[in-house]
């Protein structure tokens, strides 16, 4: 998913079509506003120059394109026609800081979105979206969070609001579920609260937005810092590795750069110790398991394979990985001939064994969770005790 934050509305971008789990409602590929209508393309407008994401209809070619005057580009690869002609589009032109909207309303409207709340500010935020597991930790933003808020009434004391943030917007719900509506930044030393107007945490002293990317692999927490990120228009979320001990900032779609030299950085903070959770450049089970892991008492290293992105257990077949956004660390698996069945794309495929109900389960191509078959889970190992990583840490898999 990609958010477009704009003055008067917000847009959700979705690059294919999926069902949400939890109302069974169909989303198509393209922009929704926050009313429920869609529309197949939004260009944006600023100086003279417009901008806006195409995927091709004919041949499948995803390409970002700039042009000034004149049509719509054709497709860089094929020649096709990116829009038709009788395609709904948004427009919004940008002039300097003033923002002004305009938008034709489909003829054709969806549900997809139940109703929201006047949008405010516009920031643009863009990533992608690979989350093969169930999400959560303690500790976790697709830079696309946005601006919630327009309530004439304290929206933080309005309980149909919250519900209606928390079905919306999965990465808010997860935020207020992990962190709560305020709470104790360690690396600051004083207590933030989350501002439902705008759909962040935010810190008055450093005039700091801020929000954890659970929808990011690894989850991440991202930054809006007035007077830095502002320079960056549509875009300017930023992030630090600590890994790297360096700021990152989104300069453009999806383009981070090392935050350039000529910003003063010693105001800037992030969060440290396990609050920064997996703010890594790495993926996390590097980082907090090492480079191989032992499973139970077996002696055998099993070493990181960076093309599955998980452990290689050889002797049993598969590879593992854990799983630490969840509350509790969950180890998952991949195996191949099984695994292959029920990914799409990127999506699906990972294993997990449920050890009360002594099920196996896996994660289909919709990111719904299905009781794996009896003549495909029959051969299947797993982790009886623990896991254990190089770096001396230890999850128990009960």
């Amino acid at each position: 998913m990609r958010r477009h934050k704009c003055r008067l509305h917000d847009y959700h971008y979705y690059g294919e079509n999926w069902v949400d789990k939890t109302t069974g409602q169909e989303f198509l590929k393209g922009y929704y506003d926050e009313e429920g209508n869609r529309y197949d393309a939004l260009i944006i407008e600023k100086d003279g120059v417009k901008t806006s994401h195409f995927d091709c209809n004919y041949c499948g070619t995803a390409t970002d394109e700039t042009w000034t005057e004149g049509a719509i580009p054709h497709c860089p690869n094929c020649g096709a026609l990116l829009i038709e002609s009788n395609a709904n589009i948004i427009t919004d032109s940008i002039d300097n800081s003033m923002i002004t909207e305009e938008y034709k309303e489909s003829a054709e409207e969806t549900s997809a979105i139940s109703s929201g709340k006047n949008k405010v500010g516009c920031i643009v935020a863009a990533m992608v979206l690979f989350m093969p597991m169930i999400t959560f930790f303690g500790v976790v933003f697709s830079i696309a969070m946005g601006f919630l808020g327009g309530n004439s009434n304290n929206p933080k004391y309005d309980q149909e609001y919250i519900n209606q943030i928390d079905n919306n917007d999965p990465v808010i719900s997860n935020n207020l579920e992990l962190f709560g509506e305020s709470f104790y930044v360690e690396s600051i030393g004083r207590t933030v609260e989350f501002d439902y107007e705008n759909g962040y945490y935010y810190d008055a002293t450093s005039d700091c937005y801020f929000i954890y990317n659970t929808d990011s692999e690894p989850a991440a927490w991202q930054y809006w810092y007035e007077g830095i990120s502002s320079d960056y228009g549509d875009y300017g979320w930023m992030e630090y590795e600590l890994d790297e001990d360096t700021w990152y900032i989104e300069s453009s779609y999806d383009n981070w750069i090392v935050l350039p030299s000529k910003y003063d950085t010693s105001r800037l903070w992030y969060m440290t110790g396990t609050q920064a959770g997996t703010s890594y450049t790495d993926d996390y089970n590097l980082v907090g398991m090492g480079e191989y892991i032992k499973v139970d008492s077996e002696s055998a290293e099993c070493y990181w394979d960076a093309d599955h992105g998980a452990y290689n257990v050889s002797a049993h077949g598969c590879y593992i990985y854990v799983n630490f956004d969840a509350q509790k660390p969950v180890v998952q698996y991949w195996v191949d001939g099984i695994s292959d069945n029920y990914c799409h794309d990127t999506y699906g495929g990972w294993l997990e064994y449920d050890y009360e109900q002594e099920l196996w389960y896996v994660e289909d191509g919709n990111g719904t969770w299905i009781v794996l078959s009896d003549d495909e889970s029959a051969s299947l190992w797993h982790a009886q005790d623990h896991v254990t990583g190089a770096a001396g840490s230890v999850v128990m898999v009960k």
